[in-house]
């Protein structure tokens, strides 16, 4: 019996816009032939939700959201990227198939986004249940680690899948449905280039949810360069397989990975077991001193997070035949897994996992206060300096670097973990 039956249509539509949960309405409209009918009537509902949405109501994913939508519904031919730009810059029609696409786009990319997000978050948590940071134990890093993503680890993630279904449905259309011709595929690839992606390092973030849909059971194609720049540190990558390298060492133009299908099994999907398994994302974080100190507003949702400098000094080292201060930290691929370019720096510093200097006292989103980083050379001397390249090497299993001590500000400091 359809439990929507006896209701009117506004109340309907009203139901729809509070759930503000893309997979649950999906849910709603399959089961319920009210609901359905109620839908089809009112395309524009799917506009009020992207709207509403905490992810979705930014304009580049509402760009990527029509433009993928215009790909599977709309383009019957489109003969070289050219004209896919011109039919992606006109207003698109929008009525129930186009609603529809938007609608299920919009609940697969919910519903990878909450199993890679607790990927992660089942991975990290791994990696630390047994390895004490300073004063805290394993069990205490484990529960900041299981606490609700902030928004803008949430954002990492959708934007990631967003772009890479862009690519990917773009991409299998023009090989199957329109037959480009190999330069039309090629200025294609160039992904970041067309897409103005300015801060290639932004790319890695990318591979790092390429990885996690391989780990879940998806099978991504990769396009980048075979070759290591230097053997030494890293074993030669197969062609077509994910990469060592950080996505931010390849030269521009480089493709993202490829995915045929994004249909993960539902055995695949994953649960932390303190919730559902799909969610929708966080309000947006107000606009305070603290969120805006550690760089939680929307304001900074394209920037990289601090504690990634680490991996980017290495490859930056390595780059200029330098000793990098470890090289696992040049091998991508355990990062990825514990989706070290996704989380929060907050949520690093507070795992015991990166500091950095303070010109003065900053808040934190707990409501405490840091202090300056000390200036006073009797009181740096007196100050521990933290090895957390030591500490990181602990997540992937690691023994601790042999290097003790290290110059900081004409001292000698030595190092502690």
């Amino acid at each position: 019996m359809d439990s929507f039956a006896r209701l009117p249509p506004e109340l309907i539509t009203q139901i729809i816009i509070y759930i503000a949960d893309f997979s649950a309405v999906e849910s709603i409209i399959s089961a319920s032939p009210q609901v359905h009918a109620v839908f089809q009537a009112q395309p524009s509902i799917v506009r009020d939700l992207i709207q509403a949405d905490p992810i979705t109501s930014f304009p580049e994913i509402q760009n990527l959201c029509n433009n993928i939508s215009l790909i599977q519904t709309s383009l019957a031919q489109c003969p070289d990227l050219a004209h896919y730009q011109q039919a992606c810059d006109r207003i698109p029609n929008f009525g129930y198939t186009e609603a529809l696409c938007m609608l299920r786009l919009a609940a697969q990319t919910q519903r990878l986004a909450c199993t890679c997000l607790t990927l992660i978050q089942n991975n990290l948590v791994s990696a630390l249940c047994e390895v004490p940071a300073g004063s805290l134990s394993g069990p205490d890093r484990v529960q900041k680690v299981r606490e609700p993503f902030s928004w803008t680890e949430e954002y990492r993630v959708y934007n990631s899948l967003w772009h890479l279904q862009h690519y990917s449905y773009l991409r299998k259309a023009a090989t199957e449905r329109w037959g480009w011709d190999q330069a039309s595929i090629q200025t294609l690839d160039a992904y970041d280039d067309w897409n103005k992606i300015i801060d290639i390092r932004n790319m890695e973030r990318f591979w790092t949810v390429a990885a996690l849909l391989s780990d879940l059971g998806l099978n991504p194609s990769y396009g980048h360069y075979p070759f290591q720049h230097k053997q030494r540190y890293l074993a030669q990558d197969l062609e077509g397989e994910e990469s060592s390298r950080a996505a931010w060492t390849f030269p521009r133009g480089t493709p993202p990975p490829f995915f045929s299908s994004f249909n993960l099994p539902p055995s695949r999907y994953l649960t932390s077991g303190n919730g559902p398994p799909f969610w929708s994302p966080p309000p947006l974080p107000p606009e305070t001193e603290a969120t805006d100190a550690w760089w939680l507003t929307p304001k900074y949702r394209s920037w990289n997070p601090r504690h990634v400098s680490y991996l980017q000094l290495a490859a930056s080292s390595a780059s200029l035949d330098r000793q990098p201060k470890s090289y696992s930290l040049l091998n991508l691929k355990p990062w990825r897994r514990l989706g070290m370019t996704t989380w929060d720096t907050w949520r690093i510093y507070t795992l015991g996992l990166f500091d950095f200097n303070r010109r003065e006292a900053m808040p934190t989103p707990d409501g405490g206060l840091l202090e300056a980083t000390p200036r006073d050379e009797r009181v740096l001397q007196q100050t521990p300096v933290i090895d957390y390249v030591s500490r990181w090497l602990a997540l992937i299993g690691e023994p601790r670097r042999q290097v003790r001590s290290t110059w900081i500000g004409g001292l000698l400091r030595e190092y502690v973990v």
